[in-house]
């Protein structure tokens, strides 16, 4: 899945009730016919089943995974990701909200110019894959954790990374193994939990 596309679908369905208030907005400013409103609100609507769609496939759906590498590894040291999350998500919400008037040019292109910045801000941090929306309704969690590649030797370097997943914290006090698939770099999708047997098979295999 191309990750630009990827990035810009999360973008626009984590924003999406914005461009609702925008539509209100647009036709309170400029007195629109509620059959224009009406049209608005449908455009915003498809647009954003479209991009939901796109985002919950790329974040969520890797049964028949052919584009993205998958690993068998430890997890340890596990923090949730939600509040802070959710918190620099909610500055960001209102920063539009709190600006969503066109009467002028001017009210315009400062909305624009915010969501922009918003976007560049968002792929450039951790919040690009936080959809709180996609999580609440779908019922995941992201966590910050060590993963240790059990495919690889024993010298293999472990590292930091967020993992999308429906496990809750007390789960990864257990240092489970885990079936991952990299969406993308420091990214990771909890595909499945293998059993001891299983994961002392695959690191047998691989020594």
């Amino acid at each position: 899945m191309d990750q630009k596309l990827l990035k810009i679908t999360i973008f626009l369905s984590s924003y999406s009730p914005v461009f609702y208030l925008a539509a209100f907005q647009l036709y309170e400013d400029h007195n629109l016919a509620l059959s224009t409103l009406g049209m608005l609100c449908a455009v915003v609507t498809v647009i954003t089943a479209v991009c939901f769609r796109h985002a919950y496939k790329g974040l969520f759906v890797h049964d028949y995974n052919e584009s993205h590498p998958e690993a068998t590894s430890r997890v340890s040291n596990a923090r949730p990701l939600k509040n802070s999350l959710f918190t620099a998500y909610t500055v960001s919400f209102f920063l539009p909200i709190m600006n969503t008037s066109f009467a002028s040019i001017t009210d315009t292109l400062t909305f624009i110019l915010i969501f922009i910045l918003l976007f560049v801000i968002s792929v450039q941090t951790s919040m690009y894959y936080f959809n709180p929306l996609l999580l609440i309704i779908f019922g995941y969690q992201a966590f910050e954790a060590r993963i240790d590649d059990l495919d690889q030797s024993e010298n293999s370097t472990p590292r930091h990374g967020v993992i999308l997943t429906k496990q809750h914290l007390d789960f990864f006090n257990e240092n489970p193994d885990m079936q991952l698939v990299n969406v993308k770099d420091g990214l990771y999708y909890h595909k499945k939990t293998l059993d001891e047997d299983t994961v002392g098979d695959a690191y047998k295999g691989n020594t």
